[in-house]
């Protein structure tokens, strides 16, 4: 992933599509994909990540 990773709700919801295309959803930690579901949710009402950590959390699962 680039430097410069923005978690937004287009992004995500791209990488869980494509995840789940390749097989690699259920071989994540479910932690990992509980976070992103979470995250996809928290965005698509209107929210918007401004924590750190999560963002460098989302760019490991990313990755």
């Amino acid at each position: 992933m680039a430097a410069g990773f923005v978690p937004t709700f287009l992004s995500l919801r791209a990488l869980k599509s494509r995840a789940l295309r390749r097989g690699v959803w259920l071989r994540l930690d479910p932690a990992a994909r509980a976070l992103l579901d979470a995250s996809i949710l928290y965005l698509r009402r209107g929210g918007r990540i401004k924590s750190q950590a999560l963002v460098e959390s989302l760019r490991a699962v990313a990755e």
